[in-house]
């Protein structure tokens, strides 16, 4: 987890507590990369971070985002990074020479979520835009508009089937999606904005 601008985590296999610094910002989103030896961070300094977790050490500094740095989805080779913004775009990274290789537009307000499909053909991306999107890989272009939720999609996350979408929203419901798009369940009951949304 993460606090002001430091990371905290705890290393159960060794019993101890690792932190990491040097933000220029809060960290917004994490994840580790397939080799389970690297954690990648989001930033609202518009930066990725990677650290070593056995050392904590620093490896690299993305830099390329215009606004923070909301949400981050990697292939399962771990060669491919796929970064969601506030400045509306998503960037795909090269990982073997630490370079974007391309920047998606077409949201019209913040990325707040992507997630990437288990066959990494699509990718998904939820947005302050009230939207959600599906794009085509690698060639980043759009091939669904999602529109059913009436305010920000706050949260995604696929099945591991590949078969199922699920979005989370401040309109305060869960959606369930065919990854081809179609709404298939809308569910309710929550009191607030939906914030987070996981599968099992």
């Amino acid at each position: 987890f993460s606090s002001s601008n430091f990371i905290f985590f705890l290393l159960w296999s060794q019993g101890q507590i690792k932190t990491m610094g040097g933000f220029g910002g809060i960290v917004t989103s994490m994840i580790i990369a397939p080799d389970n030896n690297t954690l990648i961070t989001a930033c609202k300094d518009n930066t990725i971070r990677f650290f070593n977790i056995s050392d904590g050490s620093l490896i690299k500094t993305l830099e390329g985002h215009l606004l923070s740095v909301t949400s981050l989805a990697i292939s399962k080779n771990g060669k491919t990074l796929f970064s969601g913004s506030s400045d509306k775009t998503i960037k795909i990274w090269d990982l073997n020479t630490w370079s974007c290789i391309k920047t998606i537009n077409g949201h019209k307000n913040l990325v707040t979520s992507i997630a990437l499909s288990p066959d990494e053909k699509t990718l998904v991306s939820g947005s302050g835009d009230k939207t959600i999107k599906l794009w085509s890989l690698p060639e980043g272009k759009c091939i669904k508009t999602m529109s059913k939720h009436t305010d920000w999609v706050t949260s995604i996350a696929i099945t591991s089937d590949g078969k199922t979408l699920i979005s989370g929203s401040r309109d305060k419901t869960v959606r369930l999606w065919s990854l081809k798009g179609h709404l298939i369940k809308t569910l309710e009951g929550h009191s607030d904005w939906v914030t987070s949304v996981a599968i099992s």
